[in-house]
């Protein structure tokens, strides 16, 4: 649906409503996924009813929200990212670590990479990327984030170990020289990686790598013959 649509729609919409005292757009109001042509207000049982091109009319939540498992009903009160996600994890209590390619998530500036608690709210934890990022897990405290970024925190490139506290970087993890798709803990305290890269730190690796809790390249080496986008254990 084109954004003049949805705009008219929803000033449309709050003129029936003109006994207010103060009008203002809701912020998750429910959309249509087409064209309105006509609208009709029911007084007497306060309904409005929309006729037009579309199928259906569903919450406007762009780019992330929390749903229900038992009732597939979203929760509003989340923040939303202003652009796509690429990646999301759950941080074990409650809330998410989400990446991708926005630059804000509610009211906060946080670019590729953020932290939204159990209450639906960023939290202070920040590092950003200066580009998209595609791949997170979660292991004893630290976020591992691969991507198409070349600077995070101390200009590491592709990918970073974090700290879940304060998003500072660990400096000593070997760095794959081009893109990260996916990554997993490899149970150990180490991850595995995958991407289209052909080195990581100063080993060859083509596509796939593991990488030990120390942050160094080991000596598992499978020599994928193109890009690797997802890996389970």
């Amino acid at each position: 649906m084109k954004t003049s649509h949805i705009i008219s729609v929803l000033i449309m919409l709050l003129s029936f409503f003109s006994n207010a005292q103060s009008l203002e757009l809701e912020e998750h109001w429910w959309q249509p996924n087409g064209t309105v042509r006509a609208i009709v207000k029911d007084d007497v049982n306060n309904i409005v009813y929309l006729g037009g091109e579309f199928s259906e009319i569903n919450p406007d939540d762009p780019y992330g929200v929390q749903v229900d498992i038992a009732t597939g009903m979203p929760d509003l009160t989340f923040v939303n990212p202003n652009e796509g996600v690429k990646a999301s994890i759950s941080d074990g209590n409650g809330g998410w670590y989400i990446g991708g390619y926005f630059t804000m998530v509610g009211d906060s500036v946080r670019k590729g990479l953020a932290h939204i608690n159990s209450s639906g709210e960023v939290t202070s934890f920040k590092n950003d990327c200066n580009a998209v990022v595609n791949a997170l897990h979660l292991d004893n405290g630290t976020l591992y984030i691969g991507g198409n970024f070349t600077a995070v925190g101390d200009l590491k490139e592709y990918g970073a170990v974090l700290n879940t506290t304060d998003g500072a970087s660990d400096p000593l993890v070997a760095e794959p020289n081009y893109r990260v798709f996916a990554s997993i803990p490899d149970g150990n305290g180490g991850c595995y990686i995958g991407g289209d890269f052909t080195k990581v730190g100063d080993s060859v690796r083509n596509n796939l790598a593991q990488i030990n809790a120390a942050g160094e390249v080991t000596a598992w080496n499978p020599d994928a013959n193109n890009h690797v986008y997802s890996l389970a254990i």
